[in-house]
């Protein structure tokens, strides 16, 4: 009767370890693939904040004519004005 309460018990913490491994695992795997979306959330909002940047910088520059345009500009006019 002995040893088989010993083997039942040996069994139980086997069983027991196996399972606290495999939630560990779990765990960590899941983990992992959190980290991933987020980062990838990340990379998509970094993506568009860079797009729309650029979509500014191109709405600026055709808004602000740029300075060698104006100079030609106003040396046209004041030739004109002579």
């Amino acid at each position: 009767m002995y040893d088989i309460e010993v083997y039942a018990d040996r069994f139980e913490q086997e069983v027991m370890y196996a399972l606290e491994c495999n939630a560990e695992q779990d765990l960590e795997h899941a983990t992992q693939q959190r980290i991933s979306e987020i980062e990838q959330k990340a990379d998509d909002l970094l993506k568009r904040m860079d797009a729309q940047l650029e979509a500014v910088k191109a709405l600026r520059s055709s808004l602000n004519p740029s300075t060698g345009q104006t100079a030609e500009e106003t040396a046209l006019f004041t030739e004109w004005l002579s």
